[in-house]
């Protein structure tokens, strides 16, 4: 009876043990990086204007010190910038104003100035890396540099009045890393064409984004790492480059130092 009794229990946990595989196989197989909590936490609470850009960067503080709290290395980066911008999205299509699918299609903000953090930065070269051909990498790496340097004197204004695209376009019609794109890609490139009394892309998404830009800056700085928000073609044409780089930054140096600011 007992051997009946004991092989029963171990059946049982052995079920457990195989949902919890599955489970986790699931998260992981569905996307390149890992996070260590659900996106569906960063449903917004009915808040809007400053109180729902405070609420966005207390979240966006939460998930990168759980990252932060991890022994640091070149995962760091990665998971932080994947588990942030994941949340972000997941807010910002909460709004009633944002359609639930959006499309890798980009309109015609893509000539807008684009501003990243080093692990955005970090982890869409990544992606660049683990998912794009040789010829692609190539292409992104010289539009990155050719970019740079035209556009090292200018404003945002400037920018937009310029013949410059995205490296990240593919040329005809959408975004070659939309799943891990930048943040403000996330708040600017929905599918919502409703617009704030500014002009801006949805109000709800724009300070969605904004505050969890916010809430990146504040914990990495105060963790000791940059967490500065530059121009996205010189970031890019850095951080492909140089093949340690999100181990260079983890460890607390200034990888971006020669890059154009953001704004």
């Amino acid at each position: 009876m007992l051997a009946i009794i004991l092989f029963g229990l171990f059946l049982a946990v052995l079920v457990v043990f195989a949902f919890v595989v599955l489970a986790f196989l699931d998260v992981a197989l569905s996307d390149p990086f890992v996070s260590l909590t659900s996106s569906k936490q960063w449903h917004p609470p009915l808040l809007q204007g400053n109180e729902l850009r405070t609420w966005a960067a207390q979240m966006a503080c939460t998930a990168t010190n759980q990252w932060l709290n991890q022994p640091r290395g070149k995962e760091t980066a990665i998971g932080l910038a994947t588990e942030v911008s994941r949340g972000a999205s997941y807010a910002i299509t909460q709004s009633q104003n944002v359609a639930q699918q959006l499309s890798p299609n980009c309109p015609s903000c893509r000539q807008k100035m684009i501003g990243v953090t080093p692990p955005e930065a970090l982890l869409i070269v990544e992606t660049i890396r683990n998912t794009l051909s040789r010829r692609q990498i190539q292409r992104i790496r010289e539009k990155s540099i050719q970019n740079a340097k035209l556009v090292a004197g200018f404003n945002s204004k400037q920018y937009e009045e310029s013949e410059v695209t995205c490296p990240l376009w593919d040329g005809k019609t959408y975004c070659m890393v939309f799943k891990t794109r930048p943040i403000q890609c996330r708040s600017w490139c929905s599918s919502s064409e409703k617009k704030s009394d500014n002009g801006s892309a949805d109000s709800h998404a724009y300070t969605v984004g904004t505050g969890t830009e916010d809430g990146l800056y504040e914990s990495l700085e105060s963790s000791g790492l940059d967490g500065t928000i530059y121009e996205l073609n010189s970031a890019l044409a850095t951080a492909l480059d140089m093949p340690a780089a999100s181990e260079q930054w983890a460890r607390g140096e200034t990888v971006f130092e020669q890059c154009k600011l953001y704004g």
